[in-house]
């Protein structure tokens, strides 16, 4: 298989080591020169344009250690920026189909498509042309799913919609943001062992369009765990198959989140 350069990248950086034989023999040689002033001060230069072979690996070394230490610092970038997408800032138009998606949703499975006709007539004022412009500003985002059938424009809300309005918009809910809900989720199972969807959702107390954007964010950093399949269920998923490798994720999870809110 042809090297892509990538192993490069991963093999460990050694710290240089020196000669010992190789650096007596010119701390000797310095050492005579600088015994006369001519000499002397042709020996510091040589110094400054001939560096010792040890300085000039610890020189490499360095510069090894920097260049990985930057490009672990830009990965850590990306990775934030993928976990934490930066809120996005909407107006006019914009906002209000935010808010006009976020209520109409009737139960967070990102499924319920609606029409144009339908959104036009909840936003009064607004053209077909001007709705379509800002839905595909949201659809950019990958925050509204756009389909077309006969020539009919339906849109519904992403997962990624929830994850960044719903706290926003369904202000009554009290919840700091469907991460933490799903973290609230987790911990639920952990304390109570109930790990059927309909029996959480009771526990929460919440509305089912509420709990099923947190399930399906568990879910979606989870998806190798125990899931039970949804099989045209009101929920994500009917509920979780909890093993060891579950419950260590699920402490996970919730600690991290925890973190997440303490920075």
């Amino acid at each position: 298989m042809a090297d892509d350069g990538s192993s490069a990248k991963n093999d460990p950086i050694i710290a240089p080591t020196t000669d010992p034989k190789r650096e007596l023999g010119r701390t000797f040689v310095e050492v005579i020169a600088s015994t006369n002033p001519i000499t002397g001060g042709l020996a510091r230069l040589y110094q400054v344009t001939h560096p010792s072979k040890s300085t000039r690996d610890r020189e490499e070394w360095q510069r090894a250690i920097s260049e990985r230490t930057n490009e672990h610092g830009k990965r850590l970038d990306r990775h934030w920026a993928l976990l934490s997408p930066p809120a996005e800032t909407l107006a006019g138009l914009s906002a209000r189909l935010v808010e006009f998606l976020a209520r109409a949703c009737p139960d967070g499975l990102a499924e319920h498509f609606h029409d144009l006709d339908e959104v036009l007539a909840a936003l009064p004022g607004t053209t077909a042309d001007e709705l379509r412009e800002a839905a595909e500003d949201l659809v950019s985002f990958e925050l509204v799913d756009k389909r077309s059938l006969i020539g009919a424009d339906r849109l519904r809300p992403t997962q990624r919609f929830y994850e960044q309005f719903d706290h926003q918009v369904m202000v009554e809910w009290g919840s700091e943001g469907t991460r933490r809900d799903a973290a609230k989720v987790a911990s639920l199972i952990l304390e109570t062992g109930e790990s059927q969807s309909p029996e959480l959702l009771a526990l929460t107390g919440w509305p089912l369009r509420r709990f099923n954007p947190a399930l399906a964010h568990l879910k979606n950093e989870h998806p190798d765990w125990g899931w039970r399949d949804q099989s045209g269920s009101d929920f994500p998923s009917l509920g979780l198959l909890i093993g060891p490798k579950e419950k260590m994720g699920l402490r996970r999870f919730t600690g991290a989140v925890e973190r997440e809110g303490s920075t």
